[in-house]
């Protein structure tokens, strides 16, 4: 959304950022004061993306919220933002498992996933993935 409108303001921009341990909202507003046209129609494309998102029951999480899985956060090359559907309460909490998939996924590899990850997510087992 934002790199559309923009060069230097995507989500790579704002991993890299947010990994220097730039916070969000010092970010958000040292963008908006260089641009603050393209910014304004940013945060309106943000304000709906998020929208939607949470109309399907997802959430965002950025490094800099208290909610983001410490664990994760000391990661070198930990992400920026984190996506996810389901409560990410859970995140944190020590029965995680990390699925590797692929983004081109056979209908039996599909099954078998959806599968293992709903008996695991049911054993009280978060499931994490890189959504590919």
């Amino acid at each position: 959304m934002l790199a559309r409108r923009r060069p230097g303001r995507g989500w790579v921009d704002l991993n890299r950022e947010l990994a220097r341990g730039v916070k969000l909202d010092e970010l958000l507003n040292r963008w908006e004061a260089t641009d603050p046209s393209g910014f304004s129609q940013a945060k309106i494309d943000v304000s709906e993306a998020l929208g939607k998102l949470k109309f399907h029951g997802g959430w965002a999480l950025c490094q800099d919220s208290p909610q983001y899985p410490q664990r994760l956060r000391e990661l070198r090359d930990a992400p920026g933002v984190l996506f996810g559907r389901g409560t990410d309460v859970l995140m944190d909490k020590g029965k995680n498992v990390a699925v590797i998939g692929t983004r081109s996924c056979s209908t039996y590899g599909r099954i078998l996933a959806r599968t293992i990850g709903m008996k695991l997510a049911r054993g009280g087992y978060t499931v994490v993935n890189g959504l590919a």
